[in-house]
């Protein structure tokens, strides 16, 4: 089979987690290829994307919660024809619904669903908000006057995600879940839980490492990786009030490493920071500097942050939102009501306390390593071929 991992950038949680998946597949003798917006450089789709990006954010979106209702189609049909699957992952303007299913009329298609965009209108996340079951009638993060345009596009998901030839996987139950409830998938193999992949880390450089960060050997480090730090979904200020709480001695020891882009002179003294700007995994570990990595997100599926802790054999926390808390049960690690700054230190203190390393990481590698999700999802797409329709 040949196989096609569709994404709008190489970067971001969803880049990430299907460049990996093209090596995990690799790894198993899969012909797997990345597409992306990368590629291409035409500039009248280039004017056409920022415009449509524009258009969306100030009149469309209702609230600064990303809504891509719209977008530009770059797929050209004629290099797609020699693959047998197309697998999807972001798709904001490198393609759009209509084109996808135009393309389920030829091809078998795979959606990865890494947030509830391929579940809804056009939104990411669909908070306490449960319209995207039906025909997300008054959306809540769209200004009224374009309300039809997003029930137009749910509808147009809603045929997509029936279609006969369409097949999604989801990194957690959670969203796994809601895609059954979104659609007649329930009780059949077409939605699938298959992890994020997450090459082994490159380790056994921490001593050196704590040291070029001028980390002591009393030093405990705290953890929270974001590629923008003070994206408010992703906690960040909790995680500062979390650790003003601590006890007087404890706190003394915490140094925070924040790795990610955004200014942080907001942080209060009291509280010792290590910033880490530009982070290549394929360099080292940054995991491997941490005592504890905390997940506090409020919005969230299944982050490849987590994966890459657990390969690195550092203990997480993190909050109960989406597909966090499953992971963590998994490893019985703390989960703590997302905002609850009471809860966020009692996790803290006792993450601290977990015992770092190998029984972490060969357990990490049962549901992480590149060879069991590239054959987990090698049985997936011969699984559709024996069935297309």
């Amino acid at each position: 089979m040949k196989v096609a991992q569709i994404t709008t950038t190489i970067t971001g949680g969803a880049g990430i987690a299907a460049i990996r998946l093209n090596e995990a597949l690799k790894s198993v003798n899969v012909d797997s290829e990345v597409i992306s917006n990368s590629s291409t450089s035409e500039t009248y789709l280039n004017v056409a994307s920022k415009s449509t990006t524009l258009f969306q954010r100030t009149l469309i979106q209702s609230s600064d919660n990303l809504l891509t209702t719209l977008s530009v189609n770059k797929l050209k049909e004629k290099d797609l024809l020699s693959f047998d699957i197309l697998h999807f992952h972001s798709i904001y303007n490198i393609t759009n619904i209509s084109k996808i299913l135009e393309l389920t009329k030829k091809k078998i298609v795979f959606l990865t669903l890494h947030d509830q965009r391929m579940l809804t209108g056009g939104c990411h996340y669909s908070g306490s908000c449960t319209q995207y079951l039906e025909l997300c009638g008054n959306c809540p993060q769209a200004n009224r006057t374009f309300w039809p345009i997003v029930r137009r596009e749910k509808r147009k998901i809603n045929g997509l995600i029936n279609e006969n030839n369409i097949y999604i996987v989801s990194p957690s139950h959670w969203l796994a879940e809601k895609a059954n409830a979104a659609s007649n998938r329930r009780g059949t193999e077409k939605v699938r839980v298959i992890r994020n992949p997450v090459s082994n880390m490159n380790l056994n450089q921490q001593k050196v490492n704590r040291l070029r960060f001028g980390i002591d050997e009393s030093d405990l480090i705290v953890g929270f990786v974001s590629v923008h730090l003070n994206n408010p979904l992703k906690g960040l200020v909790d995680v500062v009030n979390a650790i003003k709480t601590l006890p007087k001695t404890l706190k003394s020891r915490i140094k925070l490493l924040a790795v990610g882009q955004g200014d942080l002179s907001w942080i209060p003294q009291e509280i010792r920071v290590i910033r880490v700007v530009d982070w290549k995994p394929t360099e080292y570990s940054i995991y491997e500097l941490m005592d504890l990595l905390i997940v506090p997100s409020h919005q969230e599926n299944s982050p490849n942050v987590i994966g890459e802790a657990l390969m690195s054999g550092t203990p997480v926390v993190g909050s109960d939102t989406g597909g966090i808390a499953e992971l963590l049960r998994e490893f019985n690690f703390p989960v703590f009501k997302c905002g609850d700054i009471e809860e966020i230190r009692e996790s803290m203190e006792i993450g601290l306390k977990q015992k770092k390393g190998e029984v972490i990481q060969i357990k990490a590698k049962m549901m992480f390593a590149y060879q069991k999700v590239g054959l987990e999802m090698k049985e997936f797409y011969d699984f559709a071929l024996k069935n297309k329709g």
